[in-house]
C-alpha cells in the first residue's frame, strides 16, 4: 500500500507541472468567472421576471440549445479530436478545408432549423413568442460551440472558453442593466433579444481568435482536396453523442413545461444552474484532458494515458465532493438569492449533487471513448442513460414536478456512467474509476503496484 501511495505521489507531482494541470488551472479560473457571471445573470432575470417569466425563458433557451446542437452536428467535438491529432502528426494542411466545410454546415443547419420552428410556431401555444425569438440565438450558440471545439483542439484553453463563458454573460448583464436603468420593462421576449445580441458579439470575438490560429497553423498543401462526405461521416457519431448529451441536460426543463407548468420549470432552473458548478472540477480539467487523450492514444502511449487518467479521476472526485457539500449544504440560503419561493427546492441539490459525485467517481469515461474512436459504444451508453431518464421523468414529473425532474436527471446520469465504465474497461483495458484505487490497496492489488 505504501509503495502504491508513493508511486501515485510521484506521478501526481509530475502531472502538476504538466500541460493538463496548467490547462486545468486556466480553465478553472475562466469557468469560475463564467459561472459567477451566469449565476448573476440568472438571479437578475429571476428577480425581474418571477418564476413564470423565468420559466418561459428557460423553455425557450432549452429549445435553442437543442437546436444549436443539431446545427453544430458534432463538428465541435470532431474539431477538438482532429485538430489535436493533425498538429501532432504534421497534417495542418487539412485545417482550411475542414473549417470551410464545418462553417458552411453549421450556418446552413441553423437557418434551416429557425425556418422549421417559424413554420410550426402556431402549434407552440403560450411558448410561441419566446421560442420564435430563441431562433435568433441558435446560430450564435452553434458557432460558439464550433469555435470552442476548434480552439480547444489548438490547445488554447483560455481562448476556447472566454468568448462564450465570460464575454457573453457579461454583455448580457450589461445590456439588461442599461435597460433597467433606462426604466424599460423587462419581459421574457426582450431578455431573449438582449441575449441574442450578446451572443452575436461573442461569436465575432471567437471568430477572430480562430482566424488567428488558422493563420498560424493552416498552411495549405499543394494538390490537397477536401471531401465533404468524409467530414460529414466523421462528424455524425459526435452529432449523435452531442444531441443525446443536450437532451439529457435539457429534457427536464422541456418535460416540466409539457407535463407541469412554467412555474415548475422556473423553480427547477436554479438547480440546473448550480449543477454545473458542482461539476466544475471535472469539466474544467476536461478542457485540456480531452485533446490530450487523443494525442496519447494516437501516439500509442497507453501507460501515460492510464497515469494521467488516474490522477484526473482522484483529483476531480475529491473536489466534486467538496463542492457538493458546500452548495447542497448552503442550498436554502443560496436559492433565496433568486427569490424566497426558490428555497423550497433546495433539497434537490443533494439529489443532483450525489449524481455528480458518482459521475466523477466513474472517471472520464465519456472522453475516453470519444477521443479514442469508440463513439458508437459511447452513443449506446448515452441512449441507455437518456431512455432511463425519460422513463423516470414520465413516471415522476407529472405528480412531483421539479422533484421528479431531479430524480430523473440523477437516475439517467448513473445509468450512463455504469454502462460507459463497463465499456471502457473492456475496450481500453483499464479501470478509470475510483475502484482502481481500491484494487491497488488490496493484497492482490499490492502485488501489481
Amino acid at each position: 500500500m505504501n509503495a502504491a501511495i508513493r508511486n501515485f505521489t510521484r506521478q501526481g507531482a509530475a502531472l502538476v507541472s504538466g500541460p493538463i494541470a496548467r490547462g486545468s488551472i486556466t480553465s478553472v479560473f475562466i469557468q469560475v468567472t463564467g459561472l459567477v457571471l451566469s449565476f448573476a445573470q440568472a438571479v437578475l432575470v429571476a428577480r425581474l421576471l418571477g418564476t413564470e417569466g423565468y420559466g418561459l425563458v428557460a423553455v425557450a433557451l432549452s429549445v435553442a440549445q437543442i437546436c444549436a446542437i443539431i446545427a453544430v452536428f458534432g463538428y465541435s467535438t470532431l474539431a477538438t479530436r482532429e485538430i489535436a491529432g493533425w498538429l501532432s502528426s504534421g497534417k495542418q494542411y487539412l485545417l482550411p478545408s475542414f473549417t470551410r466545410h464545418a462553417l458552411g454546415a453549421v450556418i446552413f443547419l441553423s437557418v434551416a432549423l429557425g425556418t422549421i420552428i417559424a413554420a410550426i410556431s402556431n402549434f407552440l401555444g403560450d411558448y410561441r413568442s419566446v421560442i420564435l425569438i430563441s431562433t435568433l440565438i441558435i446560430p450564435a450558440v452553434a458557432l460558439l460551440k464550433l469555435f470552442r471545439g476548434m480552439t480547444q483542439g489548438f490547445g488554447d484553453v483560455a481562448a476556447a472558453q472566454w468568448p462564450g463563458e465570460i464575454l457573453r454573460p457579461a454583455l448580457t448583464i450589461g445590456i439588461v442593466g442599461i435597460s433597467v436603468l433606462a426604466a424599460h420593462e423587462l419581459t421574457a421576449q426582450s431578455f431573449l433579444l438582449m441575449l441574442a445580441l450578446a451572443g452575436l458579439c461573442a461569436v465575432i470575438a471567437a471568430a477572430i481568435l480562430v482566424k488567428r490560429y488558422l493563420g498560424q497553423h493552416g498552411a495549405s498543401s499543394p494538390g490537397t482536396t477536401s471531401s465533404h462526405s468524409k467530414w460529414l461521416a466523421k462528424a455524425t457519431p459526435f452529432f449523435g453523442l452531442s444531441l443525446l448529451a443536450v437532451l439529457q441536460a435539457q429534457f427536464a426543463t422541456v418535460m416540466l413545461a409539457v407535463f407541469a407548468t412554467p412555474e415548475q420549470a422556473g423553480l427547477y432552473q436554479p438547480i440546473a444552474r448550480l449543477a454545473p458548478i458542482m461539476a466544475l472540477p471535472a469539466t474544467a480539467a476536461a478542457m485540456r484532458y480531452a485533446p490530450r487523450v487523443s494525442e496519447l492514444w494516437k501516439s500509442d502511449q497507453l501507460p501515460r494515458l492510464i497515469s494521467v487518467t488516474r490522477t484526473y479521476t482522484l483529483t476531480t472526485s475529491v473536489l466534486t465532493i467538496g463542492a457538493t457539500l458546500v452548495f447542497a449544504g448552503f442550498g436554502p440560503w443560496i436559492l433565496r438569492v433568486f427569490g424566497t419561493e426558490f428555497a423550497s427546492v433546495a433539497p434537490l441539490l443533494w439529489i443532483v449533487g450525489a449524481a455528480q459525485i458518482f459521475n466523477t467517481g466513474c472517471g472520464p469515461v465519456g472522453y475516453l471513448m470519444t477521443m479514442t474512436g469508440h463513439t458508437r459504444i459511447a452513443t449506446v451508453a448515452k441512449i441507455a442513460g437518456l431512455a432511463v431518464a425519460l422513463a423516470t421523468g414520465f413516471a415522476f414529473i407529472p405528480s412531483q414536478g421539479s422533484m421528479g425532474a431531479a430524480i430523473a436527471v440523477a437516475t439517467g446520469m448513473i445509468v450512463w456512467n455504469v454502462v460507459s465504465l463497463v465499456a471502457v474497461k473492456r475496450l481500453l483495458g483499464f479501470d478509470p474509476s475510483l475502484l482502481q484505487f481500491v484494487a491497488r490497496i488490496t493484497p492482490s492489488g499490492r502485488n501489481n503496484a
